[in-house]
């Protein structure tokens, strides 16, 4: 049996203690989720956004489940609430508080009576209690991305909902509700179940998705089995953690990215686990998002020379994703105002690849001013207590 005493920072994912592998992991995977959000344009019919959705939400929930520290449930619920939902709703009361002055100053004529100020908080009031990460008839998400943290949360409490006080690992109760959770999105995409097919809906808010399923739980169908599978083999990742040939690494990253983008081609359905979708195959995404986990394993020790400034932003990963899209507006009402071009920025409304990666560089490298102040002075806002 592994010593967790001695390992036990290898648990936690709020600790001073951070491993570096991990954190620079989820430094490139919030990098990608920031490029996913990008109109990246399609370079001779590869697209880098769907194929960066094969694996980069799949990513997070299986890092989460690898640094999840076992605990009854009552202690996992407020843990989880503490670092979960709280920042779920703070981030989200910030942001909202940024968009609906910025669409005050653009669209004044939306603030006219008193009616139309209540109807946009009523709405987006709404939006934050749906969790949906959609916009609906009845409501607006400020910040979709925050979908994640609710989605995670329940990822927790059903895990340690089948946790034994005297069987930690108890094996067959997760794998038989992973397999549940499986043949329920299964059922789903064969029946064509309304609800459950998400109409993505862009920044236009005429535009609303009929259906939705509250408090992301549609979405754990499709994350459990990721998170789960990071909380099984947490002992065997970290007991094998050791220093290993960078040939052998850089072959294994090689093998693993060229598997994942086969995965890629062959499944060439869109993928959202918002959205509760997986493509045209069920075995094809979990396949491609393990392959996918792999490669950016392999990847994160190959690249040790930059993992404190990639690390940095993998260990303030949460206020990146909260505060990616409100970067990504200031660089691009700034790069044009600045007449500032990168190339040609901007081919029916979407990037090139090669700018579509610099636009997405500089709101990360942005994100780096809310992530010190947050860490510095308010940590709580991300689940953190103050050193």
């Amino acid at each position: 049996m592994m010593n967790y005493n001695k390992l036990r920072f290898m648990e936690t994912e709020n600790t001073g203690t951070r491993i570096t592998w991990v954190d620079t992991a989820r430094g490139i995977g919030i990098f990608l989720v920031i490029l996913a959000h990008v109109p990246v344009k399609d370079f001779y019919g590869f697209s880098i956004v769907r194929w960066i959705y094969i694996f980069h939400m799949p990513l997070f929930f299986f890092l989460a489940g690898l640094t999840h520290k076992k605990a009854e449930l009552n202690v996992t619920a407020k843990k989880s609430f503490r670092q979960l939902v709280i920042p779920y709703i703070v981030l989200y009361v910030i942001t909202c508080i940024f968009w609906i002055l910025k669409s005050y100053f653009v669209h004044p004529e939306k603030f006219q009576t008193a009616a139309q100020v209540l109807k946009i908080i009523r709405e987006d009031f709404l939006g934050m209690i749906f969790v949906t990460g959609l916009n609906t008839r009845y409501s607006v998400h400020e910040n979709p991305v925050l979908w994640f943290l609710i989605c995670l949360f329940w990822c927790k409490i059903i895990h340690s909902i089948f946790y034994r006080k005297n069987n930690e690992d108890n094996i067959k109760a997760n794998i038989c509700v992973t397999a549940f959770f499986l043949t329920i999105a299964f059922v789903i995409r064969k029946l064509n179940i309304p609800s459950f097919t998400k109409i993505l809906v862009d920044d236009d808010v005429s535009k609303v998705a009929d259906n939705f399923i509250p408090l992301s739980i549609g979405s754990i169908t499709l994350a459990y089995p990721f998170f789960y599978t990071g909380t099984l083999l947490k002992e065997k990742i970290f007991k094998n953690d050791t220093e290993e040939k960078k040939s052998s690494i850089a072959i294994k990253t090689f093998l693993f990215f060229t598997l994942t983008t086969l995965l890629y081609c062959i499944n060439t359905d869109n993928i959202n686990i918002n959205h509760n979708r997986y493509g045209c195959d069920l075995l094809l995404f979990l396949l491609g998002g393990f392959c996918g986990i792999l490669f950016m394993k392999n990847l994160s020790h190959l690249l040790n020379a930059i993992n404190r400034p990639v690390g940095f932003f993998g260990a303030n990963s949460l206020s990146v994703l909260a505060f990616h899209g409100i970067t990504a507006y200031i660089v691009h009402k700034y790069s044009h105002s600045l007449h500032i071009n990168l190339g040609s920025i901007f081919i029916d409304d979407s990037f090139s690849i090669l700018t579509g990666i610099i636009f997405s560089l500089c709101s990360l490298l942005l994100c780096a001013i809310p992530a010190y102040l947050i860490k510095r002075f308010c940590p709580w806002m991300i689940g953190q207590r103050k050193k």
